[in-house]
């Protein structure tokens, strides 16, 4: 066997040629098959990766609305998760089968695949919002006309009456208003905050 460049005999076995550096004919004759045993997409796998895609897509923009909707109301926090975690799971398949055909359905899938992961974001930033009462934002002026009225008509009317500027309206959070008379005396009303909507109710005994 001699090498195909510069001729020289090569021993048998041999992967490259002692001359030159080349591979040998035999390691040639091995490595040219590979290089055209390109994998072809079938018309089922093209098929499997625009449903993945398709249905990335459609539930990542439902993850978005649903996301939406959940501050107007919770019933629908599952169904928003429900999109969310679909969109995720075929956007990942949509992106693998993908790369089986060539690129068939991999942006809608990395589209879908967006959405639901900035759904998810939002649904978690929200989570922790309403966990912590930083999604109400209190009244504080309608309040403490609340308790102005209320003292009046229950003992004396207060001249005035603070309340804290920013307080937490986590449920079951509790906090203090001062009210003021015109004698100069002041007295201490107790609010608790009651749901998770920033309902309170307040009197004159701490809650």
């Amino acid at each position: 066997m001699y090498c195909s460049q510069c001729g020289t005999p090569i021993q048998e076995g041999a992967k490259f040629c002692s001359s030159c550096g080349s591979s040998s004919p035999a390691e040639a004759g091995k490595s040219a098959p590979a290089s055209n045993q390109l994998p072809t997409a079938t018309d089922g796998s093209k098929s499997q990766s625009q449903r993945a895609a398709n249905a990335s897509l459609y539930l990542g923009i439902a993850a978005i609305i649903a996301g939406n909707l959940v501050v107007l109301s919770f019933s629908w926090l599952v169904p928003a998760l429900v999109c969310c975690i679909g969109g995720v799971i075929w956007g990942v398949l949509g992106v693998r089968y993908a790369q089986r055909t060539a690129g068939e359905g991999a942006r809608r899938s990395r589209v879908g695949l967006t959405l639901s992961g900035l759904a998810l974001i939002s649904l978690a930033s929200w989570g922790f919002l309403v966990s912590t009462g930083q999604n109400i934002v209190f009244d504080k002026a309608g309040v403490e006309k609340q308790m102005v009225d209320w003292l009046g008509e229950t003992y004396v009317a207060p001249t005035s009456v603070d309340c804290p500027e920013t307080p937490t309206m986590k449920e079951g959070n509790t906090f203090e208003c001062i009210a003021n008379f015109s004698d100069s005396s002041t007295a201490t009303i107790y609010v608790k905050v009651q749901d998770t909507s920033g309902n309170i109710t307040f009197g004159t005994s701490p809650q």
